[in-house]
């Protein structure tokens, strides 16, 4: 009995919404030579991820040396949290709150020109204490249904004698 009370999806989103740090990913490079190797940087301009050595290839070609300053390491890039727009699948940090949807500015500016933004990092900051929430209306409903398990358990042990 006790145990159909326990929920796997229910501890699963504890242990998640418990993290405080992303996890670590491997991330390969996609620079136009297709290395392979590990990438550790980030080209916002050319949406490219670039391992040291492609960076450093990057950063003296011609038609990407303007790109230098705006090159980030995949920690920052994460740091910053962003989605992908709902129409273009672009990098954005704009949420669309009419639509309740994620817009990049290039799509933003067709349909939703009237409507208010806001950062996608702060819709999951709302979101996750939404689900935190949540989560402690579960376990306070888990702890009031072990409580009266233990208590009927104990009056059917009175009955039995």
């Amino acid at each position: 009995a006790e145990s159909e009370l326990k929920e796997p999806v229910v501890e699963a989103l504890i242990q998640i919404l418990g993290r405080d740090n992303i996890p670590e990913v491997k991330v390969t490079c996609d620079s136009r030579i297709q290395c392979g190797g590990e990438a550790h940087h980030w080209c916002p301009k050319c949406e490219t991820h670039l391992c040291d050595e492609c960076l450093d290839q990057h950063s003296i070609l011609p038609f990407t040396t303007k790109h230098h300053d705006q090159v980030m390491r995949l920690d920052q890039k994460w740091s910053q949290m962003e989605g992908m727009c709902s129409f273009c699948d672009r990098e954005t940090p704009n949420y669309c709150e009419d639509c309740q949807i994620i817009v990049c500015e290039r799509c933003a500016l067709q349909e939703h020109k009237t409507h208010q933004f806001s950062e996608v990092e702060k819709k999951v900051k709302e979101r996750r204490e939404v689900f935190e929430m949540f989560i402690k209306e579960v376990k306070d409903e888990y702890e009031v249904c072990k409580r009266k398990t233990q208590e009927l358990k104990e009056e059917l042990e009175k009955v039995k004698v």
